[in-house]
């Protein structure tokens, strides 16, 4: 590689357009999750469907996993554009339909096709990221993508608050088509300017359809895991776990051979990222309760501690962004996973009145230092060890796993926040966050195994 090259950065003339692109994408995406996520209580309740809350989130979720498989399958076969427009499409048409929503049912339909979308835009991105830019720029590149998410997760919240006040909660859909579309424009030259791909035109269909009945499978059945999950009874929780056995062997059937032995190289990568993104859910999702019934704490305070984990991811992402392209992933995923391990036994120490909150905040900001220096190293590698003709399915695979693991972790954390909350709440809350601390530790002796063998 020409040091030419390498003293290139990633607003140089070559990567401007598909950086600028890029990141205005993911930054309108951040702000569309952070403001629904902050305006559904209030569009329940204006539909009178808070039984349906749930399934608002879950169809969304559960239809991204199929928008991932679509996208990886689609993006090798004839490059990551085609997929990226279709996934810009389905989201924009999903706003429209939630905005026009007037039953709860319709609101999940939207949001179902929303997640549709995002689920081929996050794929296909990533794709783009792979043939446009030199390795060595990749690690910058996917930390910026982590550090478009914090200007969202600090406003957009309050942003939506100010719509739905303003002129109602319809806009909160109603207006993100008018940035999205165009945020898509500013990557339409870096998008014309990628490379043809490796794979050949005539490449076969049979197992691309055999992966998306796969992929709907494992979405029914997470969506299934979901619902069950939220309710309180033996039965439920008996066909969550059903859906949730089931969801695991269709997900298996779709990841690479050895993610759930995490076999050295690619498998171990993708298992990793299953790990680190359910390991932070996990622990996130319980602190604003934590604080709120055991600390005293106002919804607000609480999501002012929130903010912090957002923070320090940012700071992580960046920092890792900074090294050199040469040096060695494996540790520094490692000493990541460390981190957070630390982060998270700090927040769980929360539970004892006599451990000041300020523990478990320097808990948090070190678990998001720690999920900021590994989640963008993931990316890199699964890029740097996939074969070139195969790039956007293995990056689906990783995406996946995020998507399935966290999924079960989320649902058995629930369950046996349910089980135990009744007997002793503190109990109920070190379970998730000794569930969380396991998946760390066993992704610090995992990042020993991101080099493929030798031989």
């Amino acid at each position: 590689m020409h040091s030419a090259t390498l003293n290139m950065n990633v607003l140089d003339h070559p990567y401007r357009a598909m950086t600028v692109g890029a990141l205005a994408l993911v930054s309108v995406l951040a702000f569309e999750a952070m403001a629904v996520t902050a305006a559904m209580p209030v569009v329940a309740q204006a539909l009178d469907g808070l039984a349906y809350f749930p399934l608002a989130f879950g169809g969304a979720m559960a239809s991204s996993m199929v928008g991932m498989v679509m996208a990886g399958s689609q993006a090798d076969r004839s490059g990551p554009a085609t997929p990226l427009w279709i996934g810009i499409i389905w989201f924009v048409l999903g706003l429209g339909i939630a905005g026009a929503a007037d039953h709860m049912l319709i609101m999940v339909l939207g949001r179902t096709v929303m997640g549709l979308g995002v689920g081929m835009q996050s794929v296909a991105l990533y794709a783009c990221i792979g043939k446009a830019y030199p390795a060595h720029l990749h690690a910058r590149i996917f930390g910026l993508f982590a550090a478009a998410w914090i200007v969202p997760a600090l406003v957009g919240p309050l942003l939506a608050g100010v719509i739905v006040e303003s002129v109602g909660w319809r806009w909160v859909f109603w207006m993100a088509p008018m940035i999205v579309l165009p945020s898509a424009m500013l990557l339409a030259p870096g998008l014309r300017a990628l490379p043809p791909p490796e794979a050949p035109p005539g490449a076969p269909l049979t197992d691309d359809r055999r992966r998306l009945a796969l992929a709907l499978g494992a979405a029914v059945s997470a969506t299934l895991v979901h619902h069950f999950s939220q309710e309180h009874s033996l039965l439920a929780w008996t066909l969550a776990g059903v859906a949730l056995l089931s969801m695991g062997a269709l997900g298996a059937r779709l990841l690479p051979a050895g993610v759930l032995t995490m076999r050295r190289g690619l498998p171990a990568v993708i298992a990793l990222r299953g790990l680190v993104a359910a390991a932070f859910a996990t622990t996130e999702i319980y602190i604003p309760l934590l604080l709120n019934q055991q600390r005293g704490f106002s919804t607000a305070e609480a999501g002012v501690v929130l903010s912090t984990g957002a923070l320090s991811w940012s700071i992580g992402s960046w920092w890792q962004g900074r090294l050199p392209a040469e040096v060695e992933r494996g540790p520094l995923i490692s000493r990541g996973m460390a981190i957070m391990a630390c982060g998270i036994l700090l927040v769980a120490l929360m539970v004892l009145p006599e451990v000041p909150v300020a523990a478990g905040v320097l808990g948090l900001i070190l678990t998001g230092l720690g999920i900021g220096m590994t989640f963008p190293q993931l990316s890199v590698l699964t890029l740097r060890l996939a074969p070139a003709e195969r790039q956007a399915t293995s990056v689906s695979a990783l995406q996946l796993c995020d998507a399935l693991t966290t999924t079960a972790a989320v649902a058995i954390g629930g369950a046996l926040f349910t089980l135990l909350l009744t007997l002793a709440p503190s109990k109920a809350y070190l379970a998730n966050f000794g569930l969380a601390l396991a998946m760390a530790v066993v992704g610090v002796w995992g990042g020993q195994r991101v080099r493929p063998a030798l031989g």
